[in-house]
């Protein structure tokens, strides 16, 4: 019995390598099919995997100008679904949205932790992969190398973090010149303390949560951080996000907290009233970043 299962195990490892041709995750720079094109601007795979290719979902502002003399800001949009689910169309709003600030907005898809053989190690890698591939390739868009900004609700907010706090985390393939590091994050109720057995059981050994735990890895020198969060958040406690932000001043980084009066975890997404005080503080958030709006 057990060299049978060592044989199925093998036999599984094999597979996942050759449907990847024997490559370490990698970026990529291919369309996707027009079907999935339809929904967005564009579509194209940015990075490929044991576990497929990922998508990124391009939405441009009014009047985009591929050839216009100012590049374009960017904002790379992650979905939250506690880092085990997820779908392309829940951070397509957030990035039409932003879009019609006049940023690029892109949605990106990023693979989902499964207890088994995909670490939320590997989910914060993808993040970091998705801002070093819109840097890599702003030409072809036209967007500002120095204007991106990596945006997450929920998990995804955890991710967007990472992308600034944890850039060491990166597939051995992709090239360290090209920074992965935003040059700002916003998160809307996003996870900032991971240290707990929830998160341990998603890394699968791989590291331990408080090295993966932006709360517990402030230093100077951070992007400008901006948060959104509603003050009765059912599932994420308001107060670590609140000293998150503290423990960023103190170390000297922009950081700022719009608090939500009353809601819930997702009444930014399920209550339009609240939804409209998230988009008011999204544009005064822009304001401050010192960027003027697109």
């Amino acid at each position: 019995m057990k060299r049978l299962l060592t044989v199925i195990l093998c036999m599984s490892g094999i597979f996942l390598t050759c449907t990847n041709g024997g490559k370490s995750p990698h970026l990529i720079n291919e369309p996707v099919s027009n079907a999935v094109a339809d929904i967005a601007d564009y579509a194209c795979y940015y990075k490929e995997t044991v576990n497929g290719k990922l998508e990124m979902h391009f939405f441009y502002p009014e009047g985009y100008d591929p050839r216009r003399k100012e590049p374009y800001p960017a904002v790379v949009n992650f979905c939250g679904g506690g880092w085990i689910q997820g779908k392309m169309e829940w951070a397509q709003d957030n990035a039409r949205y932003m879009a019609d600030m006049g940023f690029i907005g892109i949605a990106a898809q990023y693979r989902l932790a499964d207890y088994h053989s995909i670490s939320v190690l590997d989910l914060m890698m993808d993040a970091n992969s998705a801002v070093r591939w819109t840097r890599e390739y702003c030409k072809k868009f036209n967007i500002d190398p120095h204007r991106i900004i990596a945006m997450g609700d929920s998990a995804g907010g955890h991710l967007a973090l990472s992308t600034a706090m944890f850039p060491h985390f990166m597939e051995e393939s992709e090239n360290p010149g090209i920074s992965s590091i935003p040059d700002a994050v916003f998160t809307v109720a996003g996870a900032v303390n991971v240290n707990d057995d929830y998160f341990k059981r998603l890394l699968l050994g791989r590291e331990e949560p408080i090295n993966c735990s932006p709360y517990h890895n402030v230093r100077s020198g951070l992007p400008p951080v901006y948060m959104t969060q509603c003050v009765d958040d059912d599932i994420l406690p308001f107060s670590y996000t609140e000293g998150f932000v503290k423990k960023l001043q103190q170390a000297g980084n922009t950081a700022k907290l719009y608090p939500v009066p009353g809601g819930s975890h997702l009444a930014t997404w399920e209550d339009p009233a609240i939804r409209a005080v998230w988009e008011m503080e999204l544009v005064g958030a822009v304001t401050d970043l010192g960027w003027g709006l697109p």
